[in-house]
């Protein structure tokens, strides 16, 4: 549903997703950046139908709707690469995160500047019959609560999204 060209980048060292997305960032001269999963499944046109909303809306992150977190949290979205860029000093995630709540970081800055886009319609489905049952990296959820202390180095200031997410 878009004409493009798609990367597909496996972690085969384990260094994490997070690591894995920044280091793509630096190296990739596309306008949008996406990140998705392995065990995703996509809506027909999700692609071209994500990308119409995306520059239709003149916003800078798309998440999809994944089933679970209603479009609360981009578990998978598409950026605009100069965007991402622009949060962490090149990178596409805050570096410290392993993987898990880069994503939900991610939305809160996005969400925080007003140019997060979501449509319940266009669907990227994690399909993972075990994910209830996984528990989050322990160093992630502690580096998430600390940072969000402070707003994530001071840029989510909007006290209704920092309460929102926990």
């Amino acid at each position: 549903g878009y004409p493009c060209q798609i990367d597909i980048v496996e972690d085969l060292g384990r260094i994490g997703f997070a690591k894995i997305c920044n280091a793509y960032l630096h190296d990739t001269p596309a306008e949008y950046v996406g990140f998705v999963s392995d065990d995703q499944f996509p809506s027909r046109n999700w692609l071209g139908d994500a990308m119409n909303e995306l520059i239709e809306k003149n916003g800078k992150l798309i998440g999809f709707n994944d089933g679970k977190w209603k479009g609360q949290i981009a578990t998978s979205g598409i950026g605009e690469a100069e965007w991402l860029r622009g949060n962490y000093d090149g990178d596409m995630f805050f570096s410290g995160y392993f993987g898990h709540y880069n994503d939900v970081e991610l939305t809160l800055l996005a969400m925080q500047d007003n140019v997060y886009c979501y449509d319940p319609n266009i669907t990227l489905m994690e399909v993972d019959f075990d994910k209830d049952t996984k528990k989050v990296w322990p160093q992630d959820k502690a580096l998430f609560a600390e940072r969000k202390k402070d707003g994530f180095g001071g840029r989510v200031t909007d006290k209704d999204l920092l309460e929102a997410i926990q």
